[in-house]
């Protein structure tokens, strides 16, 4: 048996059990094994935070559940990338 726990608050055998565990959802314990993550780089805890991440704009992820977007139709991605995009060109983009 393994006494390796990965932080002070998460037990090792929980780590990757395909539950995201508050106690083991950090850099130590690499986003409880994953179970934090929806795609690779972009943990759980990060959607919905109002900060634009691309590596959270996918379906896995719902889109960074709007983050990516500056408006429902405009991807932030898309702003500054020296195409016009009609549905970029608002005062909210």
């Amino acid at each position: 048996m393994c006494d390796c726990d990965c932080s002070a608050t998460c037990q090792y055998e929980i780590v990757g059990n395909g539950v995201c565990d508050d106690d083991c959802n950090n850099e130590e314990c690499n986003a409880d094994g994953g179970d934090c993550e929806c795609a690779p780089g972009c943990n759980i805890s990060v959607l919905g935070n109002l900060t634009y991440d691309p590596r959270c704009l996918n379906e896995a992820c719902q889109d960074d559940l709007g983050d990516c977007h500056c408006t429902e139709d405009c991807l932030h991605s898309e702003i500054g990338d020296e195409v016009c995009h009609p549905l970029c060109n608002n005062s909210d983009c």
